[in-house]
């Protein structure tokens, strides 16, 4: 679930990453597309301007050439491009490519230059045609026209390279617009990639989440059923208890006293049994059983108003496995308190605990439970240890790896039990489940 979560908050990212980047994209494309158009735009006007500007200085030079010739030989055929250069330059200027070349009249320089060049032949002519070929001879080999026409050729190749340096920038414009176009378009094409991706992530994902779903509710049917059977389980189990004992007891009577004993002693642990099997079926999510529960259930149940029991040492939690041996001892301790020891009817009451029951752990890390029973034992003998209780108590200590040891004193007994830790270690259910 966590992990779908995940997938669809990445994907949403994703989402805005592409719409930012498909924005930018789109904008640049835009700007391409401006920049290219105003590339071609400059580059064209660039060249046009540059061919009316020689076009102008050709027209200059021609007329200057016809000029020259026209001294020479006094032919007047000779003044045919001056003549048609003087028109270009007149005052009036029409909408040609000599108003091109002007920028519309408004570059005033060239147009001064322009117009000192032809006044410059003009004088030339007029002292000519006036019958001073000498003055006219002595005007052209002085370097004023030649400084004009190089003032002109210099002025033409200024703006042509002006011209050249806006067509460049333009497009260089474009063709960074034209680079970044393809960055982006690279990039979105790879979030496209990683969106798809991602989609197809997501959709397996929340396929699985509702496997998972259909998986969970299946379970949760199978553990309502489960619980069901194990109710009436349960009841059975308890009902075959009681009928154990009351056909123990009713098969007993009527024997003699030493069947009839035997069958209460059977009868008691049979109840022990359902003690302890009660308990396991009433474990929490992580199957285990406090200390403290398992004696309320097993010793003091059985306990009277007069009887006094002390417990010491935390309680602890304990595993499934340890709940049933260890309710079979405490319920043969208990049993024989009862019958023989500190809680049996004719024992002397005192202030005092007449059992303490102690909790705790060995110097190796095991646990230790102790039993010290106060009763009046002085000049009573040590019993063997030889019945049934007795091996049923070794038989469950083995059980949980350990052992009873005995100690009979003339005020009663203490009795130690050691268990391996690792056999009383409580496994979370998950690992168990493993």
């Amino acid at each position: 679930m966590g992990s779908t979560r995940l997938i669809g908050i990445l994907a949403t990212l994703v989402a805005i990453l592409i719409a930012a980047v498909a924005g930018t994209a789109l904008y640049t494309s835009v700007r391409f597309a401006d920049a290219e158009r105003e590339a071609r735009t400059a580059i064209a006007e660039a060249t046009a301007y540059s061919r009316v500007l020689d076009r102008l200085k050709d027209a200059v030079l021609d007329a200057e050439t016809g000029q020259r010739g026209y001294l020479l030989t006094g032919e007047r055929d000779y003044l045919i491009p001056y003549v048609e250069a003087r028109a270009l330059m007149g005052d009036s200027i029409d909408d040609g490519w000599v108003l091109q070349a002007l920028r519309g009249g408004e570059d005033e320089e060239l147009r001064r230059l322009i117009d000192f060049k032809m006044t410059e032949l003009d004088e030339v002519l007029r002292l000519f045609d006036s019958g001073n070929p000498n003055a006219a001879l002595s005007m052209v080999q002085t370097d004023r026209g030649r400084e004009l026409m190089r003032d002109i050729r210099i002025a033409i190749r200024i703006r042509q390279s002006e011209a050249q340096a806006l067509a460049d920038t333009a497009a260089a414009r474009s063709q960074n617009y034209s680079d970044r176009s393809g960055v982006v378009s690279t990039l979105l094409a790879a979030l496209l990639g990683l969106a798809t991706l991602m989609g197809a992530v997501t959709l397996y994902l929340w396929s699985r989440t509702d496997r998972a779903v259909a998986e969970a509710e299946e379970a949760t049917d199978t553990a309502e059923r489960i619980e069901i059977v194990a109710r009436e389980l349960n009841h059975r189990m308890k009902n075959l208890f009681a009928v154990a004992q009351g056909m123990l007891r009713q098969s007993a009577r009527g024997r003699g006293e030493g069947i009839e004993r035997f069958a209460d002693e059977a009868s008691a642990r049979i109840t022990a049994m359902s003690h302890a099997y009660s308990a396991t079926r009433d474990l929490g999510d992580q199957r285990t059983l406090s200390s403290d529960e398992l004696f309320d259930r097993v010793v003091r149940v059985q306990l009277l108003d007069g009887h006094r029991l002390r417990t010491s040492g935390a309680s602890r939690d304990l595993p499934e496995e340890a709940i049933t041996p260890l309710a079979l001892i405490l319920h043969e301790w208990t049993t024989n308190a009862l019958k023989y020891g500190a809680w049996k009817e004719d024992a002397t009451p005192t202030p005092e605990a007449q059992v303490t029951v102690t909790l705790g752990e060995t110097p190796d890390g095991d646990l230790e439970l102790l039993w010290d029973e106060r009763s009046e034992r002085r000049g009573l003998p040590v019993p063997e240890g030889r019945g049934y209780g007795s091996k049923l108590i070794k038989a469950c200590a083995a059980q949980l790896g350990g052992s009873v040891d005995y100690d009979w004193h003339d005020e009663g007994v203490r009795i130690r039990l050691t268990a391996d830790a690792a056999r009383l270690a409580v496994v979370p259910q998950a690992e168990h489940a493993d």
